[in-house]
């Protein structure tokens, strides 16, 4: 059995979700387009010039992108796309541009009481938290401006979060497609050992409790 390839196809249109429904098999003609490597997954698109003159691929026009993806009449569930995995394997370039989800997963303390997206946490026009697992492992957690979930508050609770993987630059960041992609009902993971060391003092021996593990 092959195993899943993810890549992604950006085109310059919105409200795509009318014509190509979560689970539905697309086909995507190839002639005239391009590809390349972005940052780890393999992107398919129109042939654009950058400033410095040198080639790129970019969005498909609003006009051409039907032309290229094609939807058929098949469907599949979407519990028979999507791959269970813990955030430490979710952060690998094989992964990308898949649909997975992250199991007992909650967001670090710095996202509790804030919103999916805030102004003052505003990087490119999204905003990025933390996903945590019990052991530490962690994702940024990325969320749009134009989420129609953007200004809700984020859950403080412990549970999974079922979106796409993608990747800018050396950084992973998980997106989700929707709000009701993040089930977090669960109790907190609390640590049993936590420390800042922000009261350590330069050349005074520290002493750590009993059996903690940094």
């Amino acid at each position: 059995m092959l195993a899943a390839l993810g890549f992604s196809v950006p085109v310059d249109a919105t409200n795509t979700y009318i014509d190509y429904r979560v689970g539905n098999k697309v086909y995507v003609k190839l002639k005239n387009q391009f590809t390349d490597l972005y940052y780890g997954g393999l992107r398919i698109g129109s042939l654009y010039v950058s400033n410095a003159g040198d080639p790129t691929i970019g969005r498909i026009s609003q006009n051409e992108y039907k032309n290229v993806l094609n939807a058929s009449c098949a469907n599949l569930d979407e519990d028979q796309l999507v791959k269970s995995l813990t955030i430490e394997e979710a952060l690998s370039d094989s992964k990308l541009n898949t649909l997975i989800e992250l199991n007992d997963v909650e967001f670090t303390e710095a996202a509790l009481g804030r919103h999916y997206f805030e102004e003052s946490n505003n990087i490119g026009g999204s905003t990025n938290w933390y996903l945590r697992d019990k052991t530490g492992n962690q994702v940024i957690f990325r969320t749009s401006s134009y989420a129609k979930f953007a200004d809700h508050f984020v859950p403080e609770g412990n549970g999974k979060a079922r979106g796409i993987m993608t990747k800018f630059g050396s950084d992973y960041q998980f997106m989700v497609r929707s709000e009701s992609d993040v089930v977090m009902n669960g109790k907190r993971s609390t640590p049993f050992f936590s420390e800042d060391f922000q009261s350590v003092k330069n050349n005074v021996n520290f002493t750590l409790p009993a059996g903690a593990i940094l």
